[in-house]
């Protein structure tokens, strides 16, 4: 919720929440994130995740490594949102990977864990 807070209250979604956004969640694990992010945002949310999560609903639309995203998909998510990246091999190379397939205007949330940030 916080999170979804954060994405309205921002000004790109002051610009752009009018319009059908497409997002994507890295690292989903569940796509327990994708589907509240679907209901709190109204977007069109896509899950991914290297392999299946725990918990009953395993939901996720893409099944693949989010440090090698497809070529396809340069400046295709409006706003691209992951929790993990401190899950990746080489964070650096994920973020740019990241920003690669995030369209020029487009909007990237990243989630930093304590772990993370004392790593950097």
């Amino acid at each position: 919720r916080r999170v979804a807070d954060a994405v309205k209250q921002s000004s790109y979604w002051a610009e752009n929440g009018d319009e059908k956004l497409d997002m994507i969640c890295l690292g989903a694990r569940n796509s327990w994130e994708g589907k509240c992010f679907k209901k709190m945002l109204a977007a069109e949310v896509k899950t991914l995740d290297i392999g299946f999560g725990s918990g009953v609903d395993m939901e996720l639309d893409y099944l693949m490594d989010f440090n090698f995203l497809p070529v396809e998909w340069e400046n295709k998510w409006d706003i691209v949102f992951s929790n993990s990246l401190d899950h990746a091999e080489d964070p650096t190379w994920a973020f740019f990977e990241w920003l690669r397939t995030l369209k020029i205007s487009g909007l990237l949330v990243l989630g930093i864990s304590d772990y993370l940030l004392k790593k950097l």
